[in-house]
């Protein structure tokens, strides 16, 4: 099995990974000055969109070739910071967010911001489509995860979900598998499953990351399988039918380590 593997930091970077080898392909920055926060790609993994310290969103082939920049409105926080970005299911609509605490829905097709939403207190570490690109989710350092309805005019939240704690969320993911559920990772650790159907906090593993926790995937083929990464170091796996997790005493999947002169601040697969 082959696939194709972007990371950002100081530049982006591709990579075809297989079973024995992680090939280096090619390496391009659109965001000059400045590091890229974040880099997703499209439903059919032939456009890059990537977000950075610039508050520019640029869509690039994987050859590097730029087709298109947008500008986030600087409102009244100065310029902007944008941590994330993300396509909706057939890539005509794109989310961010950042130190502005709104978050912007694109319409690629026109170019254009479509949408402002309204919310948060601090700034958006993520934001996020559901499957069907009917709602837009986004958690923050306010500790808060905001759903945000896409049939409704309004811009403010249809519901909030929250834990007893402020503390950061700066990674959110709805499961492929079961269309209600919605996972959040925070700064204290702590991996949080919700029901976003009747809002309540489903299950909640508190020292699930001795440091803050950063990352969380579900698993594509196995609807019982998720796994999260945090500033310990740590790959934990969770069984989310049997609420059990393990941490493997080795890694065993296939990882890089980005050369010292690239720092590498996210990754996404094709």
């Amino acid at each position: 099995m082959e696939f194709d593997l972007a990371s950002c930091g100081d530049a982006v970077k591709l990579w075809t990974v297989n079973e024995s080898n992680v090939l280096h392909r090619n390496v391009f920055d659109h965001h000059r000055p400045g590091g890229i926060n974040a880099v997703s790609w499209n439903h059919t993994g032939k456009v890059l969109a990537t977000a950075g310290q610039d508050g520019k969103i640029v869509l690039s082939l994987p050859n590097g070739n730029k087709l298109c920049a947008l500008d986030t409105p600087q409102e009244n926080h100065g310029a902007c910071r944008l941590n994330t970005v993300n396509f909706g299911g057939n890539s005509r609509y794109l989310v961010t967010g950042g130190s502005t605490q709104l978050v912007y829905i694109w319409d690629l097709k026109k170019q254009a911001l479509a949408k402002s939403l309204q919310g948060h207190t601090d700034t958006i570490q993520c934001a996020i489509f559901n499957k069907d690109s009917t709602i837009v989710a986004s958690s923050s350092s306010d500790g808060n995860v905001h759903l945000f309805s896409l049939l409704s005019s309004s811009a403010k939240p249809a519901a909030t979900l929250t834990r007893e704690t402020t503390e950061s969320i700066r990674s959110i993911q709805y499961s492929p598998f079961k269309r209600t559920q919605l996972a959040s990772v925070q700064d204290d650790g702590a991996l949080a499953l919700w029901d976003t159907s009747s809002m309540v906090l489903d299950t909640c593993f508190a020292n699930a990351h001795a440091a803050p926790a950063t990352g969380i995937r579900f698993s594509p083929y196995n609807h019982l399988l998720m796994c999260t990464t945090g500033l310990d170091g740590a790959l934990k796996f969770f069984d989310v039918q049997d609420r059990a997790y393990d941490t493997p005493s080795c890694h065993t999947c296939c990882s890089h380590t980005c050369p010292t002169d690239h720092s590498c601040d996210s990754v996404c697969t094709a």
